[in-house]
C-alpha cells in the first residue's frame, strides 16, 4: 500500500451544498446531470417505488463496483428523467379532486356504487367497515394524484370475469371555470393538474413531528435526493470497510537488496500511484521463476562470497534498511503511547466532561419551560446544525435563524407563529454561546484524538520476523533483539488497546507503564552502520568482488520473490482493489 493509504477516506459524490431546491421536474432532472448512471438510476427507483427494496440496493451496489472495474454488470441502468416523476406543483395552478367513480374492475369496489364525492371547502371525511373500499380509493389517487409511491390497482379476487380497471374522475382548476371529467385507466397518463395534489399514508410518507405533536410530510424534491445521499453514504461506509481491509490484508515481505530487480518490482507493487505502475501478475510469476539450475548457482555464489566483504556489507546494508523503516515506525508509536500523551488524554476527558456539565446546565437553565426533554443535548444540537446548513440552500436570501413575516420552519415546512420563533431565536442563541462553543470544540478534539488512535497500525511480530530474517541469522544475540522485539510489539498493541479503553470508560489509571524498544533499534543500526563501511573498505578497488556481489544480490531477490511469490501478487490484487475503490 502506498505510504498515505490509512488516510483513504471515500466520498462517492451526491452532495449538494449551495444548490438551489428545484421548483419543475426539468430542475429536478438537470439536479442530477453530474452524477454517475447508477445514481441516476437510484433516483428513478425512488421515484417510481417510493424506497429501495433490498434487491434495488444489491443491483445498485453492483453497478457502482462496476463503474470502478471491480466486478462486471449485466443489468441495464435507465437515468431518472422527468417521465419517472410528477410535476411539481410550485408553478402550477391548485387543483381539486371532485370525485372518483363510477369505478370498474377494481378490488370489491362496486361497480353501481356512486362516486366517491369531495367537499369544495373544508374536510372530507371517508370511514367505512374493513373490506368497504377505502383503500382501493386510495390506490386510485396515488395513481391519479401525486404519491411518494404508487400501489398496484388489484382486481376483484372473486369475480368471474376480470376486466380493464377504470374509474371516472372529476376535477377543477383554480381560476378556470367549470369542472373536468375523464374515464381514467391506469394504461393512460393521469391528468398533469392533479399532480399538484399529494396523496400520503403511513406506508409510503416520511412524517416528522414537532413539539406540538402536529405531523408534517417531507417534500417529494427533498426525500428524493435525501434518500440518495443515504444511499451513498451507507455504500461509502462499505467501500471505506473494504478499503481498511485492503490495508490490513497486506503480506510483509523480506528486505530486498537496492537497486535489484527484485527490489524493484516490490516498489512498484507496493507503492503504485496508479493501476498503470502496477506490474501484471504474469510479469511477476515469469520474474518468480526458480529451478535447480538456479539453486546451484545460487549456493556456488554463496560459498564464493561467504568471505567476501562486499557481501557481507550488503547484507548489513539490507539490515539498516530494514530496521530503519521498522524504527521509525516505532518511535511513531512510542510518542502516541507516551505517559505524556496518556496524562494528555485524561486532561482533554476531564474538560470535555466539565464542557459537558456547563453546556447541560445552560440548556437546563434555558430550556426548562419547554415541553420535550433533552434540548441542548448532543442529538439535539446536531439537528439544529443541520436545519441551519439546510436553510442556506432552501433559503438562500435570508440568514438562519429568519423569523420575519413569512418565516417558515425549515424542516416541517409549517409557517412559524410567535411562540415558534421566539423559541428559534432563543435556540440559536443558545447555540452561538459560549458553553456550547467550548462543548463542540472540546468534543470535537477528543473525538479526533480518540479517531488518531483507532488508526495507530501496528506491525505483527510475525511480520516484523520476516522482515528481520536476515538480521536474525547474523547471530544469536541478534536474533534474540527480533524476539525481544516481536515481544514489545505485542505490549505497544495492548497498550493502545488500553488507551481507546480509557478513552470510553474514563479509568486511566488502567493504562500502565509506557514501553520503549527504539533505542535498543537505534544502537543495532549503529553497530551495522560500522561493520558495513568496514567491509567497504576492505572490498575497496575489487571489481571482480563488486560483480560477483551484484550477481548475487540478483539471484537472492529473484529466490526470495519465488518464495513468495503467492503474497506478492495476493499483494498486487489489494493495491489494485485500492486504487480502483479510490479512482
Amino acid at each position: 500500500m502506498s505510504e498515505n493509504s490509512n488516510e483513504t477516506v471515500v466520498d462517492l459524490g451526491a452532495t449538494f451544498e449551495g444548490v438551489k431546491l428545484p421548483e419543475t421536474e426539468n430542475e429536478l432532472v438537470a439536479l442530477s446531470a453530474k452524477l454517475p448512471l447508477w445514481q441516476k438510476d437510484t433516483l428513478r427507483r425512488i421515484a417510481l417505488h417510493g424506497r429501495l427494496s433490498d434487491a434495488d440496493k444489491d443491483t445498485l451496489k453492483s453497478a457502482m463496483y462496476a463503474d470502478h472495474s471491480l466486478g462486471t454488470f449485466a443489468d441495464e441502468l435507465t437515468a431518472f428523467s422527468a417521465d419517472h416523476c410528477q410535476a411539481t406543483p410550485n408553478a402550477m395552478p391548485v387543483a381539486m379532486l371532485c370525485s372518483i367513480g363510477p369505478v370498474e374492475n377494481i378490488g370489491r369496489l362496486a361497480g353501481d356504487q356512486p362516486p366517491l364525492k369531495f367537499a369544495p371547502e373544508g374536510i372530507t371525511l371517508i370511514y367505512g367497515d374493513n373490506g368497504s373500499g377505502k383503500s382501493g380509493y386510495i390506490r386510485i389517487s396515488k395513481k391519479i394524484c401525486r404519491a411518494r409511491a404508487e400501489d398496484d390497482l388489484l382486481g376483484n379476487a372473486y369475480a368471474k370475469a376480470h376486466g380493464d380497471p377504470k374509474a371516472k374522475i372529476r376535477w377543477q382548476v383554480e381560476g378556470e371555470a367549470g369542472v373536468k371529467e375523464m374515464d381514467w385507466n391506469p394504461n393512460q397518463p393521469s391528468p398533469v393538474e392533479l399532480s399538484t395534489i399529494s396523496v400520503f399514508d403511513s406506508k409510503h410518507a416520511t412524517m416528522y413531528v414537532d413539539e406540538k405533536r402536529q405531523v408534517a410530510f417531507l417534500p417529494f424534491e427533498v426525500e428524493l435526493y435525501k434518500q440518495l445521499a443515504e444511499l451513498v453514504s451507507e455504500f461509502a461506509a462499505e467501500v471505506n470497510a473494504e478499503i481498511e481491509a485492503c490495508q490490513k490484508a497486506v503480506a510483509a515481505l523480506p528486505e530486498q537488496a537496492p537497486g535489484t530487480q527484485a527490489a524493484s518490482i516490490v516498489d512498484a507493487v507496493t507503492n503504485a500511484a496508479s493501476e498503470d505502475d502496477l506490474p501484471s501478475e504474469d510479469k511477476i510469476r515469469k520474474f518468480a521463476k526458480w529451478d535447480d539450475q538456479d539453486e546451484k548457482q545460487l549456493q556456488e555464489l554463496r560459498i564464493q562470497a561467504a568471505a567476501s566483504p562486499l557481501h557481507q556489507a550488503d547484507i548489513r546494508a539490507r539490515c539498516v534498511s530494514a530496521l530503519t523503516k521498522l524504527t521509525t515506525d516505532i518511535e511513531k508509536l512510542e510518542t502516541a503511547l507516551s505517559a505524556e500523551k496518556a496524562k494528555e488524554l485524561e486532561q482533554e476527558h476531564a474538560s470535555l466532561k466539565a464542557a459537558k456539565e456547563a453546556n447541560d446546565l445552560a440548556a437546563q437553565s434555558s430550556f426548562s419551560d419547554l415541553p420535550l426533554d433533552a434540548v441542548g443535548s448532543v442529538a439535539w444540537q446536531n439537528l439544529f446544525k443541520y436545519a441551519r446548513k439546510y436553510a442556506g440552500l432552501a433559503d438562500p436570501d435570508h440568514e438562519f435563524p429568519y423569523v420575519g413575516e413569512d418565516a417558515k420552519c425549515v424542516l416541517c415546512h409549517q409557517s412559524l407563529d410567535e411562540d415558534a420563533k421566539q423559541r428559534f431565536v432563543r435556540f440559536d442563541n443558545f447555540i452561538s454561546g459560549e458553553a456550547a462553543k467550548d462543548f463542540e470544540a472540546k468534543r470535537e478534539a477528543y473525538t479526533a484524538a480518540v479517531k488518531a488512535l483507532n488508526a495507530l497500525r501496528i506491525e505483527t511480530g510475525d511480520d516484523a520476523k520476516t522482515k528481520l530474517a536476515e538480521f536474525a541469522a547474523l547471530s544469536e544475540d541478534r536474533a534474540q533483539n527480533v524476539e525481544a522485539l516481536a515481544s514489545f510489539l505485542e505490549a505497544i498493541g495492548a497498550r493502545r488497546d488500553a488507551f481507546i479503553h480509557a478513552a470510553s470508560t474514563g479509568k486511566f489509571d488502567d493504562i500502565g507503564e509506557a514501553v520503549e524498544f527504539s533505542s535498543v533499534l537505534h544502537n543495532q543500526i549503529k553497530a551495522l552502520e560500522a561493520e558495513e563501511t568496514q567491509f567497504r573498505n576492505d572490498a575497496k578497488d575489487d571489481d571482480a568482488q563488486n560483480i560477483q556481489a551484484r550477481r548475487l544480490a540478483e539471484l537472492e531477490g529473484r529466490k526470495s520473490l519465488a518464495e513468495n511469490a503467492d503474497n506478492l501478487i495476493a499483494n498486487r490484487a489489494h493495491q489494485e482493489k485500492w486504487l480502483r475503490l479510490n479512482a
